[in-house]
């Protein structure tokens, strides 16, 4: 499907794989959106790959490239902005009066924001992975922001500052964060060896669930978050951008794992991002 939508797309990139943006921006232009491409940090690789080189985009210059962007005519036409994993502290910031200016030129505009702040399930089994100050600018400057948020389990539970021992609680607290769309993933399987992902809105919550992909690789909840984004913005059902959205995401994980792959084979396996044969399971929560 086509769009003439544009996406404004901030997080790291990296030189070889698919993450970050290296996920994102692929995955948007693949359907037809027009992205600004926007790094929060240059990396060889991905941090799970080993030690490597880190080149963030420092304070000062990224709040001016932003700036820049700003003032350059056609800005008020950008339909959505995306952030994902910050570098340091004071990019929140730049991010923020970013979104504050485009939502004053063009009300329309949506903002999601991935808190891309640390992995695994809700409550102690979780860790953040960047520095504190980094989650909390995140927390306190971008959340309340957000018209999506997609955290995963731990990562709404650190928001929230409360643990979760069920979908129920998961979407209370995703509720609380203020946004209109909260895509939770991680969330607690009701099907044996699946995975769950639990969309929130304030009117309802649905589940979807998939087989279970034994070390998914690097990049998925990237891909997932651009892909929910553009089926939102290009006008689906909750229930159609929930399910086409993890589906392609599964397919993407399991040919990744039947090739013995290191990265997503993003490139290689492109057709998946618009023919999404996994089967999805969708269940609507009570709550």
């Amino acid at each position: 499907m086509q769009s003439s939508k544009t996406v404004l797309c901030i997080s790291s990139h990296v030189a070889r794989g698919h993450v970050g943006n290296a996920a994102m921006v692929f995955a948007f232009q693949r359907l037809g959106v027009d992205v600004i491409d926007v790094p929060t940090v240059i990396l060889p690789f991905h941090p799970g790959h080993g030690p490597g080189t880190r080149i963030p985009v420092s304070g000062d210059g990224f709040a001016g490239l932003l700036d820049d962007l700003c003032r350059r005519k056609g800005f008020e036409r950008i339909d959505a902005v995306i952030s994902g994993y910050l570098a340091e502290p004071d990019q929140a910031g730049a991010i923020a009066m970013t979104v504050d200016l485009l939502k004053k030129k063009n009300p329309a505009a949506i903002y999601c924001c991935d808190p891309v702040i640390g992995d695994g399930a809700s409550g102690a089994d979780g860790r953040l992975y960047v520095d504190q100050a980094i989650a909390i600018a995140v927390r306190d400057m971008l959340i309340p922001r957000a018209d999506v948020i997609t955290p995963n389990a731990f990562e709404l539970s650190w928001l929230t500052g409360e643990a979760a021992s069920d979908n129920i609680v998961l979407a209370s607290l995703a509720g609380r964060l203020g946004a209109d769309i909260a895509l939770v993933t991680s969330a607690f399987p009701m099907m044996r060896d699946h995975a769950a992902t639990l969309a929130v809105t304030k009117e309802r919550a649905l589940i979807a669930e998939g087989r279970a992909v034994a070390q998914p690789p690097h990049g998925i909840g990237d891909l997932l978050a651009a892909l929910f984004l553009f089926h939102h913005l290009s006008g689906r059902t909750l229930d159609e951008g929930l399910r086409k959205a993890v589906a392609s995401v599964h397919d993407l994980a399991m040919q990744t794992v039947r090739l013995q792959r290191d990265e997503l084979p993003l490139v290689a396996e492109q057709h998946r991002l618009t023919q999404t044969p996994a089967v999805v399971q969708l269940r609507q929560l009570v709550f």
